[in-house]
């Protein structure tokens, strides 16, 4: 009997180290895993510059012009990307040493002097003034005036608002006007009048660690901007554009698709 008492204890005590090890198993390290993969679709900034008004450059209307002819121009810019994009435009304009003269004939000074007005579709033909669209901030710090070497002058502008999506801009202006000048001041040589557009990202434009320039689209940030702008891509005192707006992008410069 005590043999089988002794066994018994024995068995049971091993029963017992058994379940101590099968329960310390348990406590080993807990472990799971488990994932995900986050699609992003990268987004992309394009522009179509567009004058659908303008005869084009082949045409009569644009041809040896006379002091105080108009001419319908009317550039405007169309969103054609992806995202919301904060849009510039330049004007650079012809100067020359003339004389312009009032419209009753009166003559002012020779100076190194615009040769175009730029117009809204509203204004007289003896309204002598250029006459921007409100909606575009002219950033006058950013413009260049001509020289006598350089007889070109520069304005700069920056859309008052997000052109969002398929959204267009309202034109800069609607018509041109060659100013009514002595005659033989100018000669017969052509003149151009070069307009570009530019467009950048209408959100997280980034000045220091936390402030979005694009926030508040003032004279001042959106000048801040355009800076940014070309500090990215260069060519800011040239604005030299590669593309051609009647042969690049989506749309033509009537702003038919290509």
């Amino acid at each position: 009997m005590e043999k089988t008492q002794k066994q018994l204890v024995i068995a049971m005590a091993s029963c017992l180290m058994v379940g101590a090890l099968a329960f310390g198993g348990t406590m080993a390290y807990l472990t799971d895993t488990e994932g995900a993969t986050n699609t992003f679709t990268i987004g992309k900034v394009q522009i179509d510059l567009e004058e659908p008004g303008y005869p084009g450059n082949a045409d009569d209307s644009v041809k040896n012009l006379v002091p105080n002819q108009e001419i319908a121009k009317d550039p405007q810019v169309e969103n054609t990307g992806i995202n919301d994009a904060i849009v510039f435009m330049t004007v650079e304009v012809p100067n020359e040493e003339v004389t312009v003269v009032g419209a009753d004939g009166t003559k002012g000074q020779k100076a190194l002097t615009d040769l175009f007005w730029f117009k809204d579709s509203a204004d007289q033909q003896s309204t002598f003034a250029n006459n921007w669209n409100a909606k575009w901030i002219e950033l006058t710090g950013k413009e260049t005036a001509a020289t006598t070497d350089a007889k070109t002058h520069k304005y700069v502008f920056a859309y008052s608002e997000k052109v969002a999506k398929d959204g267009k801009t309202e034109a800069l202006f609607d018509k041109v006007q060659l100013k009514n000048v002595i005659e033989k001041e100018v000669d017969a040589s052509t003149r151009n009048i070069v307009v570009n557009a530019y467009a950048i990202q209408a959100a997280e434009v980034l000045e220091g660690e936390s402030t979005d320039l694009t926030d508040t689209l003032t004279a001042e940030t959106l000048g801040k901007i355009y800076d940014a702008y070309f500090k990215q891509n260069g060519n800011a005192a040239a604005n030299t554009v590669q593309k051609d707006a009647a042969t690049n992008n989506a749309k033509d410069l009537s702003g038919t698709d290509r």
